[in-house]
């Protein structure tokens, strides 16, 4: 059993790695043509609209549309950023994205596009509230991703070289982070269930859970979009990801603002 369990283990880290790098290669793709084709005019619209708010809930939109997880997110991030010189465009994107994404983890697929409505208001809201805090406050001159790394990945798409071996360097610099949450995502998804299962009846606290949710309201639409917001921030892919682009007082103001988020929609369980 011990073996099959470990084999069954390798195939589905493997399977997701192999995701995430085709994810990350299409996100490769992506800011290569924004360095490529439209390298001065983007630089232009960026530049030109640096000190307005209004091309924020674009950006959160674009989050919201681009059909790619956090880390196919990555080398448009690294391409905006240092096109940009700024983080206040990146982010919103990065946080609307994560709002809406439906390859979120533990959750079904089918489920989540029926809460799609909803998932895509809150998404580009929580993405332009964010992109707004950091233009219009002291947050903007505070640097929380990782430059220096960001920068190392952009020059990689930026040099002028064979587009494979631009794709081979920039996986290269990521892929420790995509086999670290691979495999951390691969435990987690094959034990959470069970983990679960054990929380709620096998300990009192489980127990009073059961009792206590049994008065809320559990199944409203806006709590279910709450829910995919804590699996998400749970999974070790975006947890790996978010290393990749932020630093540690950066994921840390992340978090904080997505905990907010989720209390907020929480609220809903008291509405019935």
């Amino acid at each position: 059993m011990e073996v099959v369990y470990i084999l069954r283990l390798i195939i589905n880290t493997g399977n997701t790695v192999l995701f995430n790098v085709f994810q990350f290669i299409c996100g490769c793709l992506a800011a290569f043509i924004l360095f490529k084709l439209k390298r001065f005019s983007i630089r232009n619209l960026l530049l030109t609209h640096q000190n307005s708010v209004l091309i924020i809930p674009v950006c959160a939109l674009i989050g919201v549309l681009l059909p790619l997880n956090t880390f196919g997110l990555i080398p448009i991030i690294a391409a905006l950023v240092i096109l940009d010189k700024g983080q206040h465009i990146a982010i919103p994107l990065v946080i609307s994205n994560t709002l809406f994404n439906m390859t979120s983890s533990f959750m079904d697929v089918g489920f989540l596009w029926s809460q799609a409505p909803g998932r895509i208001v809150v998404a580009v809201f929580a993405g332009t509230i964010a992109g707004v805090i950091l233009t219009k406050t002291s947050l903007r001159n505070k640097n929380i991703v990782r430059l220096p790394l960001l920068s190392k990945l952009a020059d990689a798409e930026d040099t002028p070289m064979n587009l494979g071996t631009a794709i081979s360097n920039s996986l290269y610099l990521i892929g420790p982070f995509i086999i670290i949450g691979s495999f951390g995502y691969t435990l987690l998804s094959n034990h959470l269930m069970e983990w679960l299962k054990t929380l709620i009846y096998g300990s009192s606290f489980g127990l009073n859970f059961v009792k206590t949710s049994a008065r809320l309201n559990l199944f409203n639409n806006v709590f279910m979009i709450a829910l995919s917001i804590f699996t998400t921030l749970i999974n070790p892919l975006f947890i790996c990801a978010s290393l990749f682009i932020f630093k540690i007082k950066g994921i840390i103001r992340i978090y904080i603002y997505y905990g907010l988020i989720f209390i907020l929609l929480s609220c809903s369980l008291f509405i019935k």
